[in-house]
C-alpha cells in the first residue's frame, strides 16, 4: 500500500473490548452529578443527529473499597450508581487500598514511604498478616455482596490490592507473588465462589505494570480460575502483553486492563496533553492487546494532570477527556479490534473495530503531525455507505463533522493537524430486503404412459412468490411427485404474464424491488400405476417462491404425457431459486 492508504479488513480479529473509564474515586458527588451525561451517558446507538458532540460515554468507572474495617460503602457506591443511572450496561470494578488496620503488622492504613519494593516486600511492616487473610477475604466479600443486594450491580471485577509494591505515606499494602497466589487461591476465590461470585477478581495492579507479581498465581490453576483480569498501572513501566498462558491456566479468558495512569506536570488542558493519551491508549489497545483502558481521576484534587477535568468549581473538560471519548463513545464493551494499517503515513496511528451485534465499524486516526494529512481508507469484508467523522483537535472537542460517502469500499479524509478523529460507519447487507410475490394458475393435461419421459422449460423474468393451484384430469389416478427449478434474476419492478398457448396455460404478475436466488430441483416419485378409473380429478394446492427469470423443468418418471407450448412476456429481470413439489 502507499503511504496514506488504510486497509481495513473485518476478517483480521483480534482482542474484545471491555471499554474505556476513569476513577471517581474520592470525587464530589454534587460535582458528578453535573457532568454525569457528560461522562457516562451512552447514546452511540442513536441516528448520527442525535448523537451528542462533547458526550464522551465513558463505560468503565472505578471505585475504592472503603478500608475502615467499618462497611463503610455509600459514599463510593454513590458515584457507581450516578454512573449507572446515565448507562445501566456501566461496568464498575473496585480496588483495595489498603485492608483494614487491624489486620496489618504496622496497625496502620497508611504505609511507610519506601517507595517502590519491586514486588519484594520482605520484612516491610506495611503488610496483610497471613492469620487475617480469611478475615480480610470476608470482609472484599461483603462488599461485593452489599454492591449486588444493596446498591442494585455486581462490580465487573474486585481488586485485591491498589499497587502492591509501591509503599506510600498515604493507604497501602505491599504483596508479594506468593502471598497473592496464597490469598487467592485459598481465601478469597473461594470465598467469593462460596457467595455465588464467579471469576471477577483483579490482580496485581502493580503501579509499575510488574507481571512478576502476577506470574506464581496465574501459574497455579487453583488460584488462576478465579482471575478475570490482570490489571496493570504504567507508572514506573509497562504496558506489556499478558502471556497467553495465562488463560489457559485459568481456563477461561484472562483479560488485560490498564486501571491507572495519569502525570504530574502542571496541569495542561492542551491538545499536546490530549494526544500524549491517545498515543497511550493506542499502544496498549493495538501493540499490547488490553482489553481496557482507564485514566485516573475523573475529578482533579490537585492542580496537575491527574483528572480528566481541573480542579475548579466548577471543573474544566480538559483535551484528554475528549482523547479519551474518541476511543470510549463508541467503541463501546463488546467490539472487537479488527485488522488495520497501524502505520499509513509518518505520524499517524489508526485502529479499527467491530461490532456484529449492533453492525457498526469504528476506525479510529491519530495525526500527531503539525499539518494535514490525507488518509484513504479501503474496507474490505465489510459494506459501508457512509461514515461520521468526530474530531478533537485544537479546536475541537469530539465534535461530529460532515458525512462522508463511502464509494466502491472507499473514501478519503484529510485529518486536522494534530487530531484525534473517529470515523463511525453502519454496515449494510447486500442481499434482499423484501419478497415479492406473485399469483399464477396452472392448467396441465397428463396422460399416463409407462417409460415415458417428458421435460418442459421456460424462462420468465418476475419476483414473486406464486400460490399456485393446478388442477388435473388424468386419463387414470398417477401419484407422481414433481420438483420444479426455479432460477430468476432481477433489478427492477416488473409484471410478467407467462401464457401456455398449449397445455398448460398460466398467468403469473409479480413485484420485486431486489435480486434473490435460489435453487431447487428434484425427480417425480414414485412410479404411478395406471388405475381402471381414469376420470379422477385430483385437485392439488402447492405453494412456491421465487424472484423473476424462471427456468421450470419437470422430468415425469413413467406414465406421464404432457404437451406444453409457452408465451413468455417480462419487463424485468430478477434473480430468485425456489422448488415446488407437487404431488397430483
Amino acid at each position: 500500500l502507499w503511504a496514506g492508504t488504510i486497509a481495513v479488513t473485518s476478517g483480521t480479529t483480534y482482542q474484545t473490548i471491555s471499554g474505556f473509564g476513569a476513577a471517581s474515586v474520592w470525587d464530589s458527588i454534587a460535582i458528578l452529578k453535573n457532568i454525569a451525561v457528560t461522562l457516562w451517558a451512552d447514546d452511540s446507538g442513536q441516528p448520527p443527529a442525535s448523537q451528542v458532540n462533547g458526550h464522551v460515554g465513558l463505560s468503565i468507572d472505578r471505585m475504592l473499597i472503603d478500608e475502615s474495617g467499618n462497611a463503610n460503602w455509600g459514599t463510593e457506591a454513590a458515584a457507581a450508581t450516578l454512573a449507572i443511572s446515565q448507562n445501566p450496561n456501566m461496568r464498575i470494578y473496585a480496588s483495595s487500598w489498603s485492608p483494614p488496620a487491624k489486620w496489618k503488622n504496622n496497625n496502620n492504613t497508611s504505609g511507610n514511604n519506601t517507595g517502590n519494593d519491586n514486588g519484594n516486600p520482605g520484612t516491610n511492616t506495611n503488610q496483610i498478616n497471613a492469620s487475617n487473610y480469611q478475615a480480610y477475604a470476608n470482609y472484599q466479600t461483603s462488599f461485593v455482596t452489599a454492591m449486588k443486594n444493596t446498591y442494585g450491580f455486581t462490580p465487573y471485577a474486585v481488586s485485591v490490592q491498589n499497587e502492591p509494591d509501591y509503599d506510600t505515606t498515604y493507604q497501602s499494602c505491599l504483596w508479594s507473588a506468593a502471598q497473592f497466589d496464597t490469598y487467592i487461591g485459598t481465601y478469597l476465590g473461594p470465598t467469593l465462589q462460596t457467595a455465588g461470585f464467579t471469576n471477577i477478581i483483579m490482580m496485581p495492579e502493580s503501579f509499575a505494570d510488574n507481571l512478576n507479581l502476577a506470574t506464581t498465581t496465574m501459574g497455579d490453576a487453583n488460584a488462576a480460575k478465579y482471575v478475570r483480569a490482570i490489571g496493570a498501572h504504567l507508572y514506573g513501566g509497562g504496558p506489556n502483553t499478558i502471556p497467553a498462558g495465562y488463560s489457559t491456566t485459568a481456563g477461561h479468558t484472562v483479560e488485560s486492563w490498564e486501571t491507572e495512569i495519569s502525570d504530574f506536570a502542571a496541569n495542561d488542558p492542551s491538545i499536546a496533553s490530549g494526544l500524549k493519551y491517545a498515543n497511550q491508549i493506542h499502544n496498549c489497545v493495538v501493540d499490547h492487546n488490553f482489553n481496557a483502558y482507564n485514566f485516573w481521576w475523573i475529578l482533579n484534587l490537585n492542580t496537575d494532570n491527574e483528572g480528566l477535568y481541573d480542579n475548579a468549581n466548577p471543573p474544566n473538560p480538559t483535551k484528554r477527556l475528549f482523547a479519551e471519548g474518541n476511543f470510549s463513545k463508541f467503541i463501546r464493551p463488546g467490539f472487537v479490534r479488527i485488522g488495520a494499517t497501524e502505520s499509513p503515513s509518518a505520524g499517524v496511528s489508526v485502529s479499527a473495530y467491530y461490532s456484529s451485534t449492533t453492525n457498526k465499524v469504528v476506525i479510529v486516526a491519530i495525526n500527531n503531525n503539525n499539518s494535514t494529512q490525507s488518509q484513504t481508507i479501503n474496507f474490505t469484508g465489510l459494506t459501508v455507505s457512509t461514515v461520521y467523522p468526530w474530531v478533537t483537535d485544537s479546536g475541537n472537542n469530539l465534535i461530529q463533522q460532515s458525512a462522508v460517502a463511502v464509494t466502491g469500499g472507499s473514501f478519503t479524509y484529510t485529518l486536522s493537524a494534530q487530531s484525534i478523529t473517529s470515523f463511525v460507519g453502519s454496515t449494510v447487507s447486500s442481499g434482499p430486503t423484501a419478497t415479492p410475490t406473485t399469483t399464477s394458475t396452472f392448467t396441465f393435461t397428463a396422460t399416463s404412459t409407462p417409460t415415458k419421459t417428458n421435460t418442459a422449460s421456460a424462462t420468465s423474468t418476475a419476483s414473486n412468490s406464486p400460490s399456485r393451484t393446478p388442477t388435473a384430469s388424468p386419463s387414470n389416478t398417477p401419484t407422481p411427485t414433481v420438483t420444479r427449478t426455479v432460477t430468476s434474476t432481477a433489478s427492477a419492478t416488473p409484471t410478467n404474464t407467462l401464457v401456455n398457448t398449449g397445455t398448460p396455460t398460466s398467468t403469473s404478475t409479480a413485484t420485486s424491488t431486489k435480486t434473490t436466488t435460489a435453487t431447487n430441483s428434484a425427480t417425480s416419485s414414485p412410479t404411478p400405476t395406471a388405475t381402471k378409473s381414469p376420470t379422477a380429478t385430483p385437485s392439488p394446492t402447492d405453494s412456491l417462491t421465487f424472484t423473476s427469470t424462471s427456468t421450470i423443468s419437470s422430468t415425469f418418471t413413467p406414465t406421464k404425457t404432457s404437451t406444453a407450448t409457452w408465451t413468455i412476456t417480462n419487463s424485468a429481470t430478477l434473480t430468485s431459486t425456489s422448488t415446488r413439489t407437487s404431488t397430483p
